[in-house]
Protein backbone atom coordinates (compact mmCIF):
# COMPACT_ATOMS: atom_id res chain seq x y z
CA UNK A 1 0.00 0.00 0.00
CA UNK A 2 1.30 3.39 -0.94
CA UNK A 3 2.14 5.52 2.03
CA UNK A 4 1.13 9.17 2.16
CA UNK A 5 3.88 11.68 1.83
CA UNK A 6 4.25 14.01 4.81
CA UNK A 7 4.83 17.63 4.05
CA UNK A 8 7.95 18.88 5.76
CA UNK A 9 7.52 21.44 8.52
CA UNK A 10 10.01 23.71 6.84
CA UNK A 11 7.33 24.71 4.32
CA UNK A 12 5.10 25.99 7.11
CA UNK A 13 8.00 27.87 8.70
CA UNK A 14 8.92 29.35 5.34
CA UNK A 15 5.33 30.47 4.77
CA UNK A 16 5.22 32.24 8.14
CA UNK A 17 8.55 33.94 7.40
CA UNK A 18 7.36 35.11 3.98
CA UNK A 19 4.13 36.54 5.35
CA UNK A 20 5.97 38.27 8.22
CA UNK A 21 8.47 39.80 5.81
CA UNK A 22 5.64 41.02 3.60
CA UNK A 23 4.03 42.86 6.49
CA UNK A 24 7.34 44.33 7.58
CA UNK A 25 7.96 45.61 4.07
CA UNK A 26 4.42 46.94 3.81
CA UNK A 27 4.73 48.63 7.19
CA UNK A 28 7.99 50.30 6.18
CA UNK A 29 6.35 51.75 3.05
CA UNK A 30 8.22 49.44 0.76
CA UNK A 31 5.32 49.21 -1.71
CA UNK A 32 5.22 52.73 -3.01
CA UNK A 33 3.75 54.31 0.14
CA UNK A 34 6.74 56.52 0.84
CA UNK A 35 4.63 59.68 0.48
CA UNK A 36 3.09 59.13 3.90
CA UNK A 37 2.54 62.30 5.92
CA UNK A 38 1.75 60.97 9.39
CA UNK A 39 2.55 57.70 11.16
CA UNK A 40 0.85 56.56 14.36
CA UNK A 41 2.16 53.68 16.48
CA UNK A 42 -0.44 52.05 18.74
CA UNK A 43 1.29 49.52 20.97
CA UNK A 44 0.76 49.98 24.71
CA UNK A 45 -2.59 48.42 25.59
CA UNK A 46 -4.74 47.79 22.53
CA UNK A 47 -6.89 44.68 22.13
CA UNK A 48 -8.69 45.94 19.00
CA UNK A 49 -5.94 45.10 16.49
CA UNK A 50 -7.87 42.20 14.96
CA UNK A 51 -11.11 44.17 14.33
CA UNK A 52 -9.35 47.19 12.84
CA UNK A 53 -7.18 44.95 10.65
CA UNK A 54 -10.50 43.80 9.16
CA UNK A 55 -11.72 47.29 8.31
CA UNK A 56 -13.63 47.61 11.58
CA UNK A 57 -16.26 45.19 10.23
CA UNK A 58 -16.65 43.27 13.47
CA UNK A 59 -20.24 43.61 14.69
CA UNK A 60 -21.02 40.01 13.70
CA UNK A 61 -17.59 38.42 14.27
CA UNK A 62 -17.10 36.07 17.22
CA UNK A 63 -13.96 36.25 19.31
CA UNK A 64 -12.39 37.19 22.61
CA UNK A 65 -12.26 40.39 24.62
CA UNK A 66 -11.74 42.43 21.44
CA UNK A 67 -15.40 41.81 20.54
CA UNK A 68 -16.86 43.67 23.51
CA UNK A 69 -15.83 47.02 22.02
CA UNK A 70 -17.79 46.26 18.84
CA UNK A 71 -20.64 43.98 19.96
CA UNK A 72 -20.57 42.43 23.45
CA UNK A 73 -23.12 39.84 22.33
CA UNK A 74 -20.50 38.34 19.95
CA UNK A 75 -18.14 37.30 22.76
CA UNK A 76 -17.27 33.60 22.65
CA UNK A 77 -14.80 32.20 25.13
CA UNK A 78 -15.59 28.80 26.59
CA UNK A 79 -18.84 28.14 24.72
CA UNK A 80 -21.28 25.84 26.49
CA UNK A 81 -18.74 23.96 28.62
CA UNK A 82 -20.19 23.01 32.04
CA UNK A 83 -19.04 24.61 35.26
CA UNK A 84 -17.46 27.96 36.05
CA UNK A 85 -14.37 29.03 34.11
CA UNK A 86 -12.01 31.92 34.80
CA UNK A 87 -9.77 33.72 32.33
CA UNK A 88 -7.19 36.37 33.22
CA UNK A 89 -5.61 38.35 30.39
CA UNK A 90 -2.08 39.65 30.90
CA UNK A 91 -0.44 42.48 28.96
CA UNK A 92 3.34 42.39 29.52
CA UNK A 93 4.04 45.26 27.12
CA UNK A 94 2.35 48.13 28.98
CA UNK A 95 4.11 47.75 32.36
CA UNK A 96 7.48 47.16 30.71
CA UNK A 97 7.11 50.28 28.54
CA UNK A 98 5.90 52.41 31.45
CA UNK A 99 8.71 51.19 33.72
CA UNK A 100 11.24 52.02 31.01
CA UNK A 101 9.88 55.54 30.58
CA UNK A 102 9.78 56.15 34.34
CA UNK A 103 13.36 54.97 34.91
CA UNK A 104 14.60 57.00 31.97
CA UNK A 105 13.09 60.22 33.33
CA UNK A 106 13.65 59.58 37.07
CA UNK A 107 17.20 58.19 37.03
CA UNK A 108 15.99 54.72 37.99
CA UNK A 109 13.99 55.76 41.09
CA UNK A 110 10.23 55.15 41.06
CA UNK A 111 7.76 56.55 43.55
CA UNK A 112 5.05 54.39 45.13
CA UNK A 113 2.46 55.88 42.76
CA UNK A 114 4.62 55.07 39.77
CA UNK A 115 5.08 51.48 40.94
CA UNK A 116 1.31 51.19 41.30
CA UNK A 117 0.85 52.46 37.73
CA UNK A 118 3.30 49.85 36.46
CA UNK A 119 1.67 46.97 38.34
CA UNK A 120 -1.93 47.78 37.42
CA UNK A 121 -1.16 47.89 33.69
CA UNK A 122 -0.10 44.24 33.80
CA UNK A 123 -3.70 43.02 34.08
CA UNK A 124 -5.67 43.63 30.91
CA UNK A 125 -8.89 41.85 31.81
CA UNK A 126 -10.72 39.24 33.85
CA UNK A 127 -13.64 37.08 32.67
CA UNK A 128 -15.88 34.68 34.61
CA UNK A 129 -17.76 32.26 32.36
CA UNK A 130 -20.44 29.64 32.74
CA UNK A 131 -22.44 27.68 30.20
CA UNK A 132 -24.93 30.55 29.96
CA UNK A 133 -23.13 33.81 30.70
CA UNK A 134 -19.82 35.66 30.67
CA UNK A 135 -19.08 38.51 33.06
CA UNK A 136 -15.90 40.53 33.02
CA UNK A 137 -13.85 43.70 32.94
CA UNK A 138 -11.29 45.01 30.45
CA UNK A 139 -8.98 47.75 31.75
CA UNK A 140 -6.85 50.47 30.19
CA UNK A 141 -7.87 50.12 26.56
CA UNK A 142 -6.20 52.85 24.52
CA UNK A 143 -8.30 55.49 22.78
CA UNK A 144 -7.05 56.56 19.37
CA UNK A 145 -7.66 60.23 20.28
CA UNK A 146 -4.29 60.11 22.01
CA UNK A 147 -2.52 59.67 18.70
CA UNK A 148 -4.48 62.47 17.05
CA UNK A 149 -3.20 64.92 19.68
CA UNK A 150 0.34 63.54 19.97
CA UNK A 151 1.66 62.87 16.47
CA UNK A 152 5.25 62.23 17.56
CA UNK A 153 4.52 59.04 19.54
CA UNK A 154 6.64 56.03 18.61
CA UNK A 155 6.18 52.35 19.40
CA UNK A 156 5.91 51.68 23.17
CA UNK A 157 5.74 55.39 24.06
CA UNK A 158 3.59 55.87 27.19
CA UNK A 159 3.43 59.67 27.08
CA UNK A 160 -0.06 60.82 28.21
CA UNK A 161 -1.35 57.24 28.18
CA UNK A 162 -3.52 57.75 31.27
CA UNK A 163 -5.15 60.78 29.62
CA UNK A 164 -6.79 58.73 26.85
CA UNK A 165 -8.11 55.29 27.74
CA UNK A 166 -11.28 53.40 28.61
CA UNK A 167 -12.27 50.67 31.04
CA UNK A 168 -15.24 48.42 30.29
CA UNK A 169 -17.44 46.13 32.34
CA UNK A 170 -19.51 43.71 30.30
CA UNK A 171 -22.03 40.89 30.43
CA UNK A 172 -22.74 38.33 27.73
CA UNK A 173 -25.81 36.09 28.01
CA UNK A 174 -26.17 32.94 25.89
CA UNK A 175 -29.89 32.40 25.43
CA UNK A 176 -29.36 29.49 23.03
CA UNK A 177 -26.91 28.17 20.45
CA UNK A 178 -28.33 30.69 17.97
CA UNK A 179 -29.03 33.75 20.15
CA UNK A 180 -26.95 35.85 22.55
CA UNK A 181 -27.33 39.25 24.20
CA UNK A 182 -24.64 41.54 25.54
CA UNK A 183 -24.13 44.88 27.23
CA UNK A 184 -21.29 47.10 28.41
CA UNK A 185 -20.73 50.09 30.64
CA UNK A 186 -17.55 51.96 29.78
CA UNK A 187 -15.72 54.72 31.60
CA UNK A 188 -13.96 57.00 29.11
CA UNK A 189 -10.98 58.99 30.38
CA UNK A 190 -10.30 61.81 27.91
CA UNK A 191 -8.20 64.94 28.28
CA UNK A 192 -10.49 67.96 27.84
CA UNK A 193 -8.52 71.19 28.10
CA UNK A 194 -6.06 70.67 30.93
CA UNK A 195 -8.22 68.20 32.87
CA UNK A 196 -9.02 64.52 32.35
CA UNK A 197 -12.78 64.07 32.04
CA UNK A 198 -14.20 60.72 33.14
CA UNK A 199 -17.62 59.97 31.70
CA UNK A 200 -19.72 56.88 31.14
CA UNK A 201 -20.88 55.31 27.90
CA UNK A 202 -22.72 52.10 27.11
CA UNK A 203 -23.51 49.61 24.38
CA UNK A 204 -26.16 46.93 23.90
CA UNK A 205 -26.03 44.17 21.33
CA UNK A 206 -27.70 41.07 19.97
CA UNK A 207 -26.02 38.23 18.12
CA UNK A 208 -27.83 35.69 15.91
CA UNK A 209 -26.71 32.54 14.09
CA UNK A 210 -29.30 31.82 11.36
CA UNK A 211 -27.15 28.91 10.18
CA UNK A 212 -23.73 27.45 11.06
CA UNK A 213 -21.95 29.56 8.44
CA UNK A 214 -23.65 32.93 8.98
CA UNK A 215 -23.78 35.35 11.91
CA UNK A 216 -25.79 38.56 12.27
CA UNK A 217 -25.06 41.27 14.83
CA UNK A 218 -26.77 44.50 15.87
CA UNK A 219 -25.33 46.95 18.40
CA UNK A 220 -26.40 50.30 19.84
CA UNK A 221 -23.56 52.65 20.83
CA UNK A 222 -23.98 55.40 23.44
CA UNK A 223 -20.91 57.62 23.93
CA UNK A 224 -20.24 60.30 26.59
CA UNK A 225 -21.63 63.78 25.89
CA UNK A 226 -18.29 65.46 26.59
CA UNK A 227 -16.36 63.18 24.23
CA UNK A 228 -18.80 61.95 21.55
CA UNK A 229 -15.97 61.50 19.02
CA UNK A 230 -13.92 59.10 21.18
CA UNK A 231 -14.62 56.17 18.84
CA UNK A 232 -14.84 57.97 15.48
CA UNK A 233 -11.17 57.55 14.51
CA UNK A 234 -10.88 54.35 12.42
CA UNK A 235 -13.74 52.63 14.28
CA UNK A 236 -16.30 55.16 12.95
CA UNK A 237 -18.73 54.77 15.85
CA UNK A 238 -20.94 57.77 16.57
CA UNK A 239 -23.03 58.61 19.62
CA UNK A 240 -26.50 57.07 19.91
CA UNK A 241 -26.38 55.06 16.69
CA UNK A 242 -27.43 51.58 15.62
CA UNK A 243 -24.87 49.52 13.69
CA UNK A 244 -25.44 46.17 11.97
CA UNK A 245 -23.12 43.46 10.67
CA UNK A 246 -23.06 40.11 8.89
CA UNK A 247 -20.28 37.53 8.84
CA UNK A 248 -20.03 34.43 6.69
CA UNK A 249 -17.68 31.45 6.65
CA UNK A 250 -16.92 30.20 3.15
CA UNK A 251 -15.08 27.34 4.84
CA UNK A 252 -13.82 26.54 8.32
CA UNK A 253 -10.69 28.71 8.41
CA UNK A 254 -12.16 31.68 6.54
CA UNK A 255 -14.32 34.61 7.68
CA UNK A 256 -15.91 37.36 5.58
CA UNK A 257 -17.46 40.32 7.42
CA UNK A 258 -19.58 43.30 6.46
CA UNK A 259 -20.72 46.16 8.70
CA UNK A 260 -22.98 49.12 8.09
CA UNK A 261 -22.31 52.00 10.46
CA UNK A 262 -25.15 54.18 11.72
CA UNK A 263 -28.43 53.14 10.17
CA UNK A 264 -30.41 55.25 12.66
CA UNK A 265 -29.26 58.90 12.55
CA UNK A 266 -29.27 60.81 9.27
CA UNK A 267 -27.56 63.90 10.70
CA UNK A 268 -24.36 62.07 11.67
CA UNK A 269 -21.11 62.04 9.70
CA UNK A 270 -20.98 58.27 9.23
CA UNK A 271 -24.40 57.42 7.76
CA UNK A 272 -24.84 53.90 6.36
CA UNK A 273 -21.08 53.64 5.91
CA UNK A 274 -20.04 50.21 4.60
CA UNK A 275 -17.05 48.37 6.12
CA UNK A 276 -15.80 45.03 4.81
CA UNK A 277 -13.26 42.60 6.26
CA UNK A 278 -11.60 39.25 5.69
CA UNK A 279 -9.70 36.81 7.90
CA UNK A 280 -7.95 33.71 6.61
CA UNK A 281 -6.08 31.22 8.77
CA UNK A 282 -3.26 29.85 6.63
CA UNK A 283 -1.88 27.54 9.29
CA UNK A 284 -2.58 26.70 12.93
CA UNK A 285 -0.31 29.50 14.13
CA UNK A 286 -0.91 32.04 11.39
CA UNK A 287 -3.83 34.22 10.30
CA UNK A 288 -3.87 37.08 7.79
CA UNK A 289 -6.50 39.82 7.66
CA UNK A 290 -7.61 42.65 5.45
CA UNK A 291 -10.34 45.25 5.20
CA UNK A 292 -11.64 48.39 3.57
CA UNK A 293 -14.05 51.26 4.11
CA UNK A 294 -14.67 54.67 2.59
CA UNK A 295 -15.76 57.73 4.49
CA UNK A 296 -19.09 59.19 3.51
CA UNK A 297 -18.79 62.45 1.55
CA UNK A 298 -14.99 62.30 1.63
CA UNK A 299 -12.21 61.32 -0.80
CA UNK A 300 -10.52 59.34 1.99
CA UNK A 301 -10.42 55.57 1.72
CA UNK A 302 -9.08 53.25 4.39
CA UNK A 303 -7.20 50.04 3.58
CA UNK A 304 -6.14 47.64 6.32
CA UNK A 305 -3.92 44.59 6.63
CA UNK A 306 -3.09 42.45 9.63
CA UNK A 307 -1.51 39.28 10.88
CA UNK A 308 -1.96 37.00 13.91
CA UNK A 309 0.88 34.77 15.12
CA UNK A 310 1.10 31.85 17.60
CA UNK A 311 -2.28 30.38 18.50
CA UNK A 312 -2.16 29.98 22.29
CA UNK A 313 -5.15 27.65 22.20
CA UNK A 314 -2.87 24.86 21.03
CA UNK A 315 -0.84 25.12 24.25
CA UNK A 316 -3.85 24.87 26.57
CA UNK A 317 -5.54 21.76 27.92
CA UNK A 318 -8.73 20.72 26.15
CA UNK A 319 -10.89 21.80 29.11
CA UNK A 320 -9.30 25.28 29.08
CA UNK A 321 -9.33 25.93 25.35
CA UNK A 322 -11.28 28.89 24.01
CA UNK A 323 -13.84 28.45 21.26
CA UNK A 324 -11.79 30.68 18.95
CA UNK A 325 -8.07 30.88 18.04
CA UNK A 326 -6.30 33.20 20.46
CA UNK A 327 -3.18 34.63 18.84
CA UNK A 328 -0.39 35.75 21.12
CA UNK A 329 0.83 38.53 18.82
CA UNK A 330 -1.27 40.66 16.49
CA UNK A 331 -0.09 43.33 14.08
CA UNK A 332 -2.26 45.53 11.91
CA UNK A 333 -1.86 48.54 9.68
CA UNK A 334 -4.50 50.95 8.43
CA UNK A 335 -3.74 53.38 5.62
CA UNK A 336 -5.81 56.49 5.00
CA UNK A 337 -5.55 56.90 1.25
CA UNK A 338 -6.64 60.14 -0.39
CA UNK A 339 -8.22 59.43 -3.78
CA UNK A 340 -7.73 62.99 -5.07
CA UNK A 341 -3.99 63.14 -4.34
CA UNK A 342 -3.59 59.39 -4.95
CA UNK A 343 -1.29 58.95 -1.98
CA UNK A 344 -1.26 57.88 1.63
CA UNK A 345 -1.98 60.58 4.18
CA UNK A 346 -1.94 58.63 7.41
CA UNK A 347 -0.56 55.27 8.55
CA UNK A 348 -1.70 53.52 11.71
CA UNK A 349 0.56 50.71 12.98
CA UNK A 350 -1.01 48.59 15.74
CA UNK A 351 0.56 45.85 17.85
CA UNK A 352 -0.78 43.76 20.72
CA UNK A 353 0.73 41.02 22.86
CA UNK A 354 -1.76 39.34 25.20
CA UNK A 355 -1.43 36.23 27.36
CA UNK A 356 -4.29 34.40 29.07
CA UNK A 357 -4.20 32.35 32.26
Amino acid sequence: MRKGIKRPKIKCNRLILQVALFFLAFGSHGYGFSQSKVDHYVSISFSRVRPLSMGGAFTAAEGGIETIHFNPAALRLFGFQPGIQFAVFINPVAPAALYHDYTRSNSGCLSSDQWWNVIRLLFKGVVISSSRFDLGVVWYEELLDRYQHLNSLLFFDTNRFFDYHMGTGFIHIKLADQVALGGTITQYSVLVGDKVDRSLGASYGIFLKPNPRMNVGVVFIDLPQKSPSSRIVLERFEDETVNVGISYKLFRSNLLTLDIRNISEENKTAVREVHIGLEQRLWRHLAVRGGFFKKKWSPDRFYSLGIGLVNLNLFRSFARQFDYPQFLCNYGMVVRWNKVDNKGKEYWHMVSLLLSL
